[in-house]
């Protein structure tokens, strides 16, 4: 992929990816809806199997809650955005490394993953949107059963 924009694009499409990274860690969850578009294109599938999902925009903070929370700590670094910019909508890959720890009252088990994101993005009002996001995955170190287990530990929104 060629990077191709202008690079205040670049900039602010990084800045975007940032944010999405550093959300989920520091699980804001209830900002995290704020750079989605209206409907997203998720596809974890390398991950969790399944089939990928088109989902509203604005339940991806409480979709993310309920399968993240329940780890005791999450880092996910995003590397080497690299973005093709075309007109109001770009295609962006960027390089990942996640680790996830689920601590418990005698050890502490984590998962990493690695691999890729490609996001899709559309130009919003005065920023940039997150529009779809395909995990694909490269390898992994841990056990991905440690998921499931920490959605069960997740705690429960309270309205």
């Amino acid at each position: 992929m060629t990077s191709t924009g202008a690079p205040e694009e670049h900039f602010a499409i990084q800045d975007v990816v940032s944010r999405f990274g550093r959300m989920v860690d520091d699980r804001n969850w209830d900002r995290l809806p704020g750079i989605f578009t209206e409907q997203v294109r998720l596809d974890y599938t390398e991950l969790f199997g399944g089939r990928p999902q088109e989902v509203p925009g604005g339940t991806i903070g409480d979709r993310w809650r309920a399968r993240l929370s329940g780890f005791s700590a999450t880092q996910h670094v995003i590397t080497n955005v690299v973005a093709d910019v075309g007109g109001a909508t770009a295609d962006v890959v960027a390089n990942v490394v996640a680790t996830h720890v689920l601590r418990g009252p005698a050890d502490s088990r984590m998962v990493t993953c690695g691999g890729t994101y490609q996001l899709g993005m559309a130009r919003g009002p005065g920023r940039w949107l997150i529009s779809a996001v395909t995990a694909r995955l490269v390898w992994t170190d841990g056990d991905l059963g440690l998921f499931a287990a920490a959605a069960e530990h997740a705690p429960k929104r309270r309205e």
